[in-house]
């Protein structure tokens, strides 16, 4: 019951007092006050109503730490770390509290905390340099698994809450992403990153990054709000409205970011619905003509000089690009360094992006493989454990790999990134879409397909 739940909601009245007394402020300050005095106010309006309509539908706990991990570079780092270590120990109480309830998906959480532990054990490897160095590695390669653990273990009586705050906290990060751009270039470029000047651009072009730490982590955002707006299409599952806005804003993302894996991934999950989602043998034929079609005409347009996106029309010449060969040398590393430590790998951290200078005295590669950055990181055992972890954590969730619910376009959009890159890095992107993933396994463990 929603009622005793140890994450309790927010009361609405003092709320309700503080938002007519901000209004008041900001028509007054339209009238009597500059345009950036009445907008800064109206904007902590919006605010103010944003965060009361998550603190009812995902307790208080929860509304303070969700947003403050989406803010990603714009808190400090240290501050950033806190939050991660509220959530983390937010997933760890969860847990308890529904092993204490009896529900069956707080033995997937627990796999996954699993995970996590044989990671913190893997910081102690003789390849780490140092614990400080290990824990970055483990909050790299397995921070997004305890999305999935929240998901698993949500507050409440119904996952529909959850899912719906998500997605709208989701595009408010992706329209502020923009706008930093935008309006806030100097705000930008001041962001410290580990990303170098290689990934920044492409083909001369500046990628946007926002206030992320690299276009990855923009284009996975940008790639799942354009999956979500079809799955949502498709499915009627949202307004039209929210559709339209998330469409738009993820198109606009995935464009600005340049980052090719998300037109191929946006390309892919839209041919495997409509080849795979349940329909009649008749419909079914047709949509497969059709989209048999639709390949042809991106194919023949991504070999001519129409497309005027570098890394779009880039999809159609990718045998001699350097970008593709160096990935192939270091998948190469990749393999070696597996076969070398096949059992326990070289430890946390040690096929983290942006970790390699500190791994100057050992062994380390950026594998751009999330299956291979788990081998390199915990060899066959490491991997075997994180296999059997999601088989637990999913199992049971009858209709899970149906591809009517928007849910859906979160697997399809970490599956192709974790294909062409650390997609476990992407934080918190990564984190917040595995809770998606979580969320109706909860629903459909707990409800069944007819409460779908």
């Amino acid at each position: 019951m929603l009622a005793m739940s140890p994450i309790r909601r927010l009361s609405a009245a003092p709320v309700e007092l503080l938002a007519g007394a901000a209004c008041a402020l900001a028509l007054g300050a339209a009238v009597a006050a500059g345009t950036g005095t009445a907008l800064a106010l109206v904007g902590l309006v919006a605010a103010l109503v944003l965060y009361v309509s998550l603190a009812n539908r995902v307790g208080i706990v929860l509304a303070l730490l969700l947003p403050a991990s989406l803010a990603g570079l714009l808190v400090p780092y240290a501050v950033s770390v806190a939050v991660q270590a509220g959530l983390a120990l937010v997933v760890i109480g969860s847990t308890a509290w529904a092993f204490a309830k009896r529900e069956p998906t707080a033995w997937g959480a627990l796999a996954l905390l699993a995970v996590v532990g044989l990671w913190v054990l893997l910081a102690f490897h003789p390849n780490v340099p140092s614990l400080s160095v290990g824990l970055l590695g483990v909050r790299k390669t397995t921070f997004f698994l305890l999305g999935l653990a929240l998901g698993l273990v949500w507050p409440g009586r119904s996952a529909e809450g959850g899912e719906r705050a998500l997605i709208k906290l989701l595009l408010l990060v992706a329209l502020a992403t923009v706008a930093v751009h935008a309006f806030l270039p100097d705000l930008e470029s001041s962001f410290e990153r580990g990303a170098s000047v290689y990934t920044e651009e492409f083909a001369g072009h500046a990628r946007v990054s926002g206030f992320f730490s690299g276009p990855f982590h923009v284009s996975l955002l940008g790639t799942f709000l354009v999956l979500w707006a079809w799955h949502g299409y498709l499915s009627k599952a949202e307004s039209g409205r929210v559709l339209a806005a998330c469409l738009a804003a993820g198109l606009l993302l995935v464009d600005l970011s340049g980052v090719r894996t998300g037109y191929a991934t946006i390309g892919l999950g839209v041919a495997l619905t409509l080849l795979l989602r349940p329909s009649t043998r008749a419909s079914k034929l047709r949509v497969v003509a059709l989209t048999g079609l639709l390949a042809i005409a991106v194919g023949v347009l991504l070999s001519t000089s129409l497309v005027r996106d570098p890394a779009l029309s880039s999809l159609g010449h990718l045998s001699g690009d350097s970008r593709v060969a160096s990935r192939l040398e270091t998948i190469s590393e990749s393999e070696r360094m597996i076969g070398e430590s096949p059992l326990i790998g070289w430890g946390a951290g040690s096929a983290g992006s942006t970790l390699g200078a500190d791994f100057f005295l050992g062994r380390h590669v950026t594998s751009h493989d999330m299956a291979l950055g788990f081998l390199v990181e915990g060899g066959f055992l490491g991997l075997a454990l994180v296999g059997v972890a999601l088989f637990v954590a999913l199992w049971g969730s009858r209709g899970l790999l149906s591809l009517r619910h928007p849910a859906a376009a979160a697997a399809l959009s970490l599956i192709g990134f974790a294909i062409a890159g650390d997609v476990s890095e992407a934080l918190p992107v990564s984190f917040f879409l595995m809770a998606f993933i979580g969320l109706r396994a909860r629903s459909l463990r707990l409800v069944g397909p007819a409460g779908t």
